[in-house]
């Protein structure tokens, strides 16, 4: 899955920050299907995208678990649906919640939705003397009509009905990251609630509701191919690669009513377009070879040959001499020329056979020994007629219209600019922006390699623009988050209030700028962190960084409350060392908070911590390299550290531990990840040269390798081209340690104008433009310190380092 894919579900309307499709404002709440008013008996309750049912004097208390009532149903039938399910189970008596609209039933059922969630658009929770009767007439009274399966669930046949044991009651753990997961109570132990195939164990169904259990898998449909592996997975299916009558070939799936467009449309209409389609190029060497197309179960498979090479995504991620040191610059632009080339003519016959594509960019293009061969047809039109809505890639093609003549055109000029200059995705994508940026990364691809030759026309960012920006958005109406950030506010419990992508984060950014803190969303803010169910674990997106935070901006009493419900929920093991979740990043915290709060519990507490992180060091555990995960992390927290004696030596330790993950490639030090080469602050080695910065000389043992590994790094930190602007994985971040390994280098200057780059202006509610930062991959915006405006504004902080430093509690 791609990084787009992954915040896509975020991307749903136009708002121009990452957005669930339930926020207020929301075109996805236009249609209710949840009852309207009050219903005499019932207490009701919106949280997220479903409406809870309650009768107000329940004939028995609701259990602690047990096995719940999934109903399914496509969006254009869930309201009559979801309607005669509630009217059922309020006659019965029985808690029972539903999606609010049709839109939010659609947004469920997206091609890039959880599959494990999809499905669901009603739920009921029956006391076990319940279960079997309600479950039944559930099966017999709805309606079967089409609809999406709920995967790992066993369903009642004939019926859009499926069970699932689980929790009732909100019941939490963490998992080894530290993340809030949920549970369910099995053997008197809470074990985390699994969603889908692979669930705990669970009591056994009652015998009426087995018998009338379907068949998942009949021993007569299966697909006579092995060697399988897995390309891609969505919630229309998998992609995968297998032998096949004695080939490679890629199976591409479309399960049966799962998958949708926009317009409702599932991938099995578009899987058959897309048969079609690649019929019809058949023999022209542009298009995969067309073999079969199957059904086998509830699903549909196209059968196409294997196309050899690798996509243009790939090339660009490991050839590109922006994103690879040392790269045969010479030999990247003689590709580039004959891709060119070969592109045209690719399009040039793809629309003399009637086809427009629809979606071509870099991920979709594949260049091999037989030339280059676009993939993934099911957006394409065929003489005009198409069936996607919505399944465009946003920065190549018009995401929300069906693709017309143009639209191939126009995205060739897009995959070319973007390969020349790869920033260009992420950036700010109004006209004077991309212009200066192909002017300079053309200049810089086709000169002679030096860091930044070229001077851009772009006024340095400033400070005081982001500040503006952020105090804007700020909104205190959301029970989850005050600043719109990052994706993972969203995707991890607690973490729209944390350090690093939260709220927490945020205030404190402008704190250590010397700005004054609204003291009312400072308020709201320690109300929210009040009220969390389960306090998320760690510095980065847990209650150890958003008490760091509370101490820093002079709320004390709040920051010891919070560290004392830290201490009672249980600390992390010496299996996880790292700054972002595990116990060198809480020991940071709680050897600070007990000399600023004269706890000599907390100092004690910071001592057990480090002396567990150091067990880690002496085990040598694999991380990967970086402040978040990395042992350079790992020596930052330790070395500023009061409790038990001088960090120097395990700082040390763990810089050795840290220079065996990192490459240096002609003097420049990367991370290797994958295909890829990292040279950021929160994977890469940005974090190790800045903890050896701080070591006493000799320390290490070896002063000319750190010279090196911090000579090293400042050569990274000048590379002209970075995709993202954020502080943990972009440029502010490389122009944060260059300031600190380098002062008064000329390039930090550079660094800041296009910084500019990675902005875009949105319009206040007062009418007025502010500047925000773009956050993951440039697709919003963002105002979070790991990628968003307030890092890029430590970054620019007279002292960056002196500030970031104090955010992390590394100082």
């Amino acid at each position: 899955m791609t990084e787009m894919d992954r915040v896509s579900p975020y991307m749903l309307w136009r708002s121009p920050f990452f957005e669930v499709a339930w926020a207020p404002g929301s075109p996805f709440l236009r249609t209710p299907i949840r009852p309207e008013g009050p219903i005499p008996g019932w207490v009701d309750r919106d949280a997220g995208p479903w409406s809870t049912w309650a009768p107000l004097a329940p004939a028995e208390p609701l259990p602690r678990q047990g096995w719940k009532i999934h109903v399914s149903a496509l969006p254009r039938d869930a309201a009559a649906v979801v309607g005669a399910a509630a009217r059922i189970c309020r006659e019965q008596g029985v808690a029972h919640k539903m999606l609010r609209t049709r839109e939010l039933v659609l947004a469920s059922q997206l091609k890039y939705a959880d599959p494990v969630q999809s499905g669901k658009v009603f739920t009921c929770y029956p006391a076990a003397g319940r279960l079997e009767a309600l479950a039944l007439r559930l099966a017999d009274e709805l309606p079967c009509l089409p609809h999406p399966p709920v995967q790992g669930e066993p369903h009642l046949a004939g019926s859009p009905v499926s069970l699932r044991h689980g929790a009732f009651q909100a019941e939490w753990l963490l998992d080894t990251a530290g993340t809030p997961r949920p549970g369910v109570r099995v053997d008197g132990a809470v074990v985390e609630d699994r969603r889908g195939i692979g669930q705990h164990s669970a009591p056994g169904l009652p015998a009426a509701l087995m018998a009338r259990v379907e068949a998942t898998s009949p021993e007569d449909e299966h697909l006579e191919i092995s060697q399988v592996r897995l390309l891609h997975r969505s919630n229309a299916g998998g992609v995968y690669s297998a032998q096949w009558h004695g080939r490679r070939v890629v199976l591409k799936e479309a399960r049966d009513h799962c998958g949708l467009d926009l317009e409702e449309q599932p991938a099995g209409i578009r899987l058959r377009h897309e048969w079609k389609a690649l019929r019809r190029l058949a023999g022209t060497g542009v298009a995969p070879e067309p073999l079969d197309h199957l059904r086998v179960g509830s699903s549909e498979f196209l059968v196409m040959g294997l196309v050899p090479g690798a996509s243009l995504a790939t090339v660009l991620k490991t050839r590109h001499p922006s994103a690879v040191p040392n790269a045969d610059r010479t030999g990247y632009l003689e590709w580039l020329d004959g891709v060119s080339g070969r592109l045209d003519e690719l399009v040039a016959t793809m629309n003399r056979m009637g086809i427009v594509h629809g979606d071509l960019h870099p991920g979709n293009l594949m260049d091999g020994p037989d030339g280059l061969v676009a993939i993934d047809f099911e957006s394409c039109t065929i003489d005009g007629a198409g069936p996607s809505a919505g399944l465009h890639h946003p920065q190549f093609s018009r995401a929300r219209d069906a693709p017309d003549d143009h639209a191939d055109e126009s995205a060739r000029r897009r995959i070319m600019a973007v390969l020349e200059v790869p920033a260009l995705i992420s950036a700010d994508q109004s006209g004077p922006v991309q212009t200066e940026m192909l002017r300079v990364g053309s200049q810089e691809l086709r000169g002679d390699g030096a860091p930044l030759p070229t001077s851009t026309r772009t006024e340095p960012l400033r400070v005081e623009e982001l500040v503006e920006g952020i105090k804007a958005f700020a909104d205190p109406s959301r029970p989850e988050r005050l600043f719109p950030g990052d994706p993972v506010q969203f995707q991890r419990p607690g973490a729209g209030l944390g350090l690093l992508h939260g709220s927490a984060g945020v205030l404190l950014s402008l704190h250590l700028l010397g700005e004054t803190v609204d003291q009312p969303l400072l308020d709201i803010l320690c109300e929210q962190i009040r009220a969390l169910q389960v306090l998320p674990r760690g510095m980065a997106d847990g209650a150890e960084g958003m008490a760091w935070a509370l101490l820093r901006m002079g709320r004390p009493d709040e920051a010891e409350q919070l560290l004392e419900r830290c201490i009672a929920r249980g600390l992390p093991d010496a299996d996880c060392p790292w700054w972002a979740n595990g116990t060198a990043g809480i020991a940071a915290v709680l050897d600070k908070a007990g000399a600023a709060l004269e706890r000599a519990d907390f100092t004690r507490m910071a001592g057990q911590q480090r002396r567990l992180t150091c067990e880690a060091l002496e085990n040598g555990l694999p991380g990967r390299a970086g402040l978040l995960h990395g042992w350079a992390g790992v020596g930052l927290a330790l070395l500023p550290l009061r409790s038990d004696g001088p960090s120097v030596g395990q700082a040390a330790t763990a810089l050795r531990l840290e220079r065996g993950r990192l490459s240096m490639d002609g003097r420049v030090l990367t991370a290797v990840s994958g295909s890829r080469r990292m040279p950021y602050l929160g994977h890469g080695g940005l974090a190790a040269a800045l903890l050896a910065r701080m070591l006493p000389p000799g320390s290490f043992g070896d002063d000319d390798a750190v010279l090196s590994l911090i000579a090293a790094a400042g050569a990274s930190c000048r590379s002209p081209h970075v995709l993202e602007a954020g502080l943990i994985r972009g440029r502010a971040g490389l122009l944060m340690a260059l300031r600190a390994l380098a002062p008064g280098d000329r390039v930090s200057a550079e660094h800041a104008r296009r910084l500019r780059w990675g902005c875009t202006r949105v319009t206040d509610g007062s009418g007025a433009p502010r500047t925000v930062v773009l956050g993951r991959a440039g697709a919003r915006a963002g105002l979070d310190l790991a990628s968003g405006s307030a890092g890029v504004a430590l970054a620019l902080a007279p002292d960056p380092w002196a500030v970031v430093s104090d955010a992390l509690a590394l100082a």
